[in-house]
């Protein structure tokens, strides 16, 4: 890793330990040319493992902005927006365990509601009306009793 403060690759790891259940590596490390210290976070990329399989044959990688932006409109009228990264770190994390290189769209949207419906009900229906496949009244309330 290349120092913030002098730009040396020449950096040491002095401390490390999980953070945010599991989802991120925390590393305390000293430039061995300035020795000055530094934090870095480290978490899984999924865009480099993940594709999303929108339909049509069409697969787009995964994006983890795009994710975060669904669901700041999901929770624009809650006081949970500061959670976000939580939960989309839950939402990766349930991600990983599916061990597979293609996701639905589908499926995506599944382990999404999943996620949030314990976190914000007025969220999820927000969601689910956005991004679940309803044709009407009748298939949301099926959908809500669903998940």
């Amino acid at each position: 890793m290349k120092c913030a403060y002098c730009g040396s690759t020449k950096t040491e790891v002095f401390n490390s330990r999980s953070t945010r259940s599991g989802t991120q590596i925390w590393r305390r490390r000293r430039c061995q040319d300035c020795g000055e210290v530094m934090t870095s976070y480290e978490r899984p990329d999924l865009s480099a493992v993940l594709y999303i399989d929108t339909g049509a044959k069409k697969k787009t990688r995964y994006s983890r902005a795009k994710l975060l932006i669904s669901l700041v409109r999901a929770f624009e009228q809650s006081n949970k927006l500061t959670d976000l990264e939580n939960i989309i770190d839950t939402i990766e994390q349930r991600l990983m365990a599916l061990k597979t290189e293609y996701v639905t769209s589908a499926e995506l949207t599944e382990v999404v509601l999943r996620t949030i419906k314990p976190v914000d009900t007025a969220a999820f229906v927000k969601y689910l009306a956005a991004y679940g496949d309803i044709a009407s009244s009748r298939e949301l309330n099926k959908l809500m009793k669903k998940y």
